[in-house]
């Protein structure tokens, strides 16, 4: 595995700023969840915030990571950063747990953002080609240089075949709450096809 490609989907989420315990299972894709609509590629869905804006390679910035698929942000416009939600897709060079890929992303994103620390991380179970997949529901604040504000990131993981998909949310600590709680619904819609 890459380690580019984890801190990836670190700094993807960082570089959106000026655009855009238990075990726990997923929302099943064909459940329509009130306030959201469904986004669907041949790879994957997630339901996401019917307000929301989508974002798509045509509307990325040119520093975007190439491995960004999809990006959502809030209608909810803040000066300073705006809560987001990216999908990132990673190659692998060969075939990995999901929950060892979750894992290995956890730890890799303790040493890349400044003043890590643990929220919550719980097993999580997150569907993969109709199947339960283990895996974990991250969710972390942390800086991504020393004068930054302090926002919260929160993720899962999943692995098909040599491919790796990390669904991430991010948003500034005192974030309404109710957009905190449509980050942590979409992101545990997503499935992987």
């Amino acid at each position: 595995m890459k380690k580019t490609s984890i801190a990836l989907a670190v700094v993807a989420t960082i570089l959106l700023t000026g655009c855009f315990g238990n075990t726990n299972s997923a929302t099943p894709a064909n459940t329509q969840i009130t306030g959201f609509k469904p986004y669907e590629t041949s790879d994957f869905t997630i339901q996401i915030p019917e307000e929301w804006e989508v974002l798509t390679a045509a509307n990325f910035r040119q520093d975007t990571p190439p491995n960004t698929v999809v990006a959502f942000r809030s209608n909810l416009r803040n000066p300073v950063f705006t809560a987001n939600l990216i999908i990132l897709k990673n190659d692998l060079s060969g075939e990995i747990p999901s929950i060892d890929y979750a894992k290995a992303l956890q730890q890799k994103t303790a040493t890349e953002l400044n003043g890590y620390r643990e929220l919550t991380v719980s097993d999580y179970k997150l569907i993969v080609s109709k199947a339960e997949t283990a895996t974990l529901y991250e969710s972390v604040e942390g800086r991504n240089m020393d004068s930054a504000d302090l926002k919260v990131f929160e993720f899962i993981s999943a692995v098909k075949g040599k491919t790796a998909y990390i669904v991430m949310g991010s948003m500034l600590t005192n974030e309404q709450e109710a957009v905190a709680k449509k980050i942590e619904t979409a992101i545990k819609s997503f499935e992987v096809k």
